[in-house]
């Protein structure tokens, strides 16, 4: 165990551009976490409501600035009186349906802190079936509002869309003072929707709509609600999935020629296995370390409500637990298989040979070799040495043709290959000069 920790703290300090990237990822998947669980949580505070199951027959609508009364000549009153609340916040405007009166048989109202969410708006933000719990958020430039509701049923109803109902005292509470204006919907019955055309010249400013058109500023409203709780948990544990997935992608393509290069030192599959996964854990915890500190730094320049959730960090220790006890298999299986010819496929890709073949007779410090009767090739020397593999030994016996010596060039995408020009034996290997001197056979 001491000699592989030994050998691990030599690898380290050897940290490679591989290790850096996975603690580069795995730093931004821990912000990313952060920053979106930390905003969830921290408008997750207010109180709590319950959905009901609104029952509507079919209705026109008059939308209306302000307050109106109906026109004198129709006969049948209004069934329900809604106000729409505009509310000025950072992100626009938004609109809340909010019950007034209602004065007609069977026409239910939302009581005290209940809220109500038909099914038209399924599919938008939620997907949730009766007895889930769901959050619903106001955005307001003041701290932020949120309601927590209990799913009892949809308002079914495919081809008009239907408001988020709550009572007007407690969208007052809720809102506080931020309401800017009012704006007054009069829900009629379908009987006296003609009788409303012909008469829908004298509300001033009137426009006739159906009510899903006249309910369309809550769009605004769902798109800035947010689904928190299980939901920003869930959306976090994804985040350090990626990276943990990242990880390990990066462990397989990586890792092949390294366990080969182990293998060969003698270390068995699972001291590899240990290994790897002790460099890339390091990796990780440097991350780690460095997503904490972003999000520190951050923190002075957040605008926006945020809150630590350990939870999320509780969940997403198990997880990366989880992703190293399977990550540990896959190394030591290929330790199990890995060869050295795994180093082969490293190699860059040879593109072309160029064959020496010229003798040297023109240098003078080459004269005593050449006095001798010698053949002297020439080899590429930086001054110091030749910058190849010579392949035969002084006093081998070499045929005419054969590879004397080789010599990579162009990031090992070329060679040089240095050929025997006669039979002879090989006399002189001096490489500070560059030569090879081959005395012929004297057959």
């Amino acid at each position: 165990m001491s000699s592989l920790l030994s050998l691990w703290s030599k690898r380290v300090w050897c940290f490679r551009f591989v290790h850096l990237l996975v603690a580069g990822l795995v730093a931004a998947v821990v912000v990313a976490a952060l920053l979106f669980q930390g905003y969830v949580g921290a408008i997750g505070e207010d109180f709590a409501g319950r959905l009901v199951v609104p029952q509507f027959p079919g209705a026109a609508a008059v939308f209306a600035p302000g307050s109106v009364e109906p026109p004198s000549q129709i006969t049948t009153p209004p069934n329900l009186q809604l106000s729409l609340l505009d509310v000025t916040t950072r992100h626009g405007n938004v609109r809340l349906a909010a019950v007034i009166f209602s004065n007609g048989s069977g026409w239910p109202m939302p009581q005290g802190n209940e809220a109500w969410l038909p099914a038209s708006l399924r599919g938008q933000v939620f997907d949730e079936e009766i007895g889930d719990r769901i959050i619903l958020t106001h955005f307001g430039g003041r701290p932020w509002k949120q309601a927590e509701v209990v799913v009892a049923g949809y308002y079914e109803d495919v081809q008009l869309l239907s408001p988020i109902l709550v009572s007007l005292p407690w969208a007052y509470n809720w809102l506080g003072n931020d309401l800017a204006y009012s704006q007054t919907v009069l829900v009629y019955p379908e009987a006296a929707l003609k009788q409303l055309q012909r008469n829908f010249h004298r509300i001033p400013n009137a426009e006739m709509v159906r009510l899903d058109a006249a309910f369309l500023g809550v769009k605004y409203l769902v798109r800035n609600m947010f689904a928190g709780g299980d939901l920003a948990l869930f959306l976090g544990i994804v985040f350090l999935a990626i990276g943990i997935s990242i990880f390990g992608l990066l462990v397989f393509i990586d890792s092949r020629s390294e366990i080969a290069i182990l293998k060969t030192l003698g270390l068995k599959p699972g001291e590899v296995s240990r290994l790897l996964l002790m460099e890339f854990g390091f990796s990780t915890l440097l991350g780690v370390g460095l997503g904490w500190g972003a999000i520190s730094v951050l923190q002075r320049y957040i605008t926006f409500p945020f809150k630590y959730d350990w939870t999320l960090l509780r969940h997403g220790i198990l997880l990366v637990v989880f992703a190293y006890t399977i990550a540990l298999f896959a190394p030591a299986r290929l330790a199990r298989v890995a060869t050295v010819n795994e180093l082969l496929l490293k190699r860059p890709i040879l593109l072309f040979t160029q064959v020496i073949t010229n003798i040297e007779g023109q240098r003078p410090a080459l004269h005593d070799l050449i006095s001798r009767g010698w053949t002297c090739l020439k080899l590429e020397s930086d001054g110091n040495d030749f910058l190849g593999t010579v392949v035969p030994r002084v006093g081998s016996y070499v045929r005419k043709g054969e590879l004397v010596g080789w010599q990579p060039t162009w990031f090992g995408m070329g060679e040089k290959r240095y050929i025997a020009p006669h039979d002879g034996i090989v006399q002189v290997v001096d490489g500070k000069r560059g030569v090879v001197a081959i005395a012929p056979d004297q057959e």
